[in-house]
């Protein structure tokens, strides 16, 4: 197995792993603050959206970003519609295609409209699939990708509310 199809298996695993029971406005508002608490908390300049759908119920912008990151936000999030998987999964599966494109150089696809680079994640529930998307933008692609996961990870683990 190559280093692409190894990273590919973790992040496949990521998306099987990372599933909520249930999704609505208000508890994509809370993942959203979630989200821009741990990223205050760690001094990272990022921009944050939770969407339900095509609907943003949650977007932050902390201090160190533009609104060229929100440009970013949109691409990733179209990515994550598109293929229904995280951008960074989508990036690495389009060079296995015979000829080997990237995303952004496809043919077929328009890049001013979708990422292959990491940092945009479905939303998805379990026997439902995925309902929205998770994009964030500012850090290198791997690590805006890992931010997430790792925020995932600790908001499911976390006491459900009464």
């Amino acid at each position: 197995m190559s280093d692409a199809e190894e990273l590919i298996a973790v992040l496949e695993a990521h998306e099987r792993e990372l599933q909520f029971e249930r999704m609505d406005h208000d508890l994509a508002w809370e993942l959203g603050t979630h989200l821009r608490d741990r990223a205050a908390q760690a001094g990272l300049g990022i921009v944050i959206d939770v969407a339900l759908g095509e609907q943003d119920v949650f977007r932050a912008a902390l201090p160190g970003t533009t609104a060229h990151n929100d440009k970013w936000i949109e691409r990733k999030k179209g990515t994550v519609r598109e293929w229904g998987t995280s951008t960074y999964l989508a990036g690495l599966r389009f060079p296995l295609y015979n000829p080997p494109f990237s995303l952004e150089t496809a043919p077929w696809v328009d890049a001013r409209l979708y990422s292959g680079s990491g940092g945009g994640f479905p939303l998805t529930v379990r026997g439902a699939g995925v309902v929205g998307t998770i994009a964030v933008s500012g850090l290198p692609p791997e690590l805006d990708h890992a931010f997430i996961v790792e925020s995932l990870r600790d908001f499911l683990r976390r006491p459900a509310a009464d």
